[in-house]
C-alpha cells in the first residue's frame, strides 16, 4: 500500500466515524483531508487547520518521549492500555 493509499484510508475511516457519530465533515475539511491525501501537507498541518477552524487551540508537538500514555515511545513499546489500568 502506498502511502497516498494509506492516507486515503485513514481519511476514510474518520470521516465515515465522524458520520457514525451522527457528525457532519464540512467542506473545508474535506477539502483539508485531500490536500493530506495528495501529500500538500502533513498530518500535523491537517488537524491544526481542523482545530482553528472550530476555535480549539493547537497541540503541543511533538510529544516528548517519556513513556506516558500518547507519547512515540509508549507506542513503541507495542502497549495499548495505560500501565496503572491492568
Amino acid at each position: 500500500m502506498t502511502i497516498t493509499e494509506t492516507r486515503a484510508s485513514h481519511v476514510e475511516a474518520a470521516v465515515h466515524s465522524a458520520e457514525i457519530e451522527g457528525l457532519t465533515v464540512s467542506d473545508e475539511t474535506l477539502a483539508d483531508a485531500d490536500r493530506y491525501v495528495a501529500g500538500q501537507i502533513d498530518s500535523t498541518e491537517l488537524v491544526d487547520r481542523v482545530r482553528a477552524r472550530y476555535g480549539l487551540s493547537r497541540l503541543r508537538r511533538p510529544v516528548p518521549d517519556t513513556g506516558h500514555v500518547g507519547s512515540p515511545e509508549f507506542h513503541r513499546r507495542g502497549q495499548r492500555r495505560h500501565p496503572r489500568s491492568r
